[in-house]
């Protein structure tokens, strides 16, 4: 990828994460948020939970390890382990599957995503 298009690619993740549709209201008062995004998307990502009222009260954890699902995986794991989250929302399929082999004290619940 070259400069322009890497500069494009990133503001249509930019864009993407500012104006995502909200699949799910936490029912929980207390709740954490681990995303895959990266912190380069940290300003994005508060403004949407805040637009959405969604914002954590519990904490946000971005990922730094990697943009693979297994590296998703991996932060998700650790944080969920780390933290002892007993419930967790996902919206990908594989990544429930394979967080419910590595937090075993943790009920995953998938999330559908809109129009699927």
């Amino acid at each position: 990828m070259n400069g322009k298009e890497r500069k494009a690619y990133i503001q249509s993740k930019r864009d993407h994460y500012s104006n995502a549709k909200l699949m799910q209201i936490p029912i929980e008062k207390h709740f954490t948020i681990i995303t895959s995004r990266t912190k380069k998307y940290f300003d994005e990502t508060v403004k949407w939970l805040e637009k959405n009222k969604t914002y954590p009260t519990a904490g946000l954890y971005f990922n730094e390890l990697g943009n693979t699902r297994d590296k998703h995986i991996e932060h998700k794991s650790a944080v969920i382990n780390k933290l002892g989250i007993t419930k967790y929302y996902e919206d990908d399929p594989k990544i429930v599957k394979a967080l419910n082999k590595l937090c075993p004290n943790t009920t995953i619940i998938l999330v559908k995503r809109c129009g699927k």
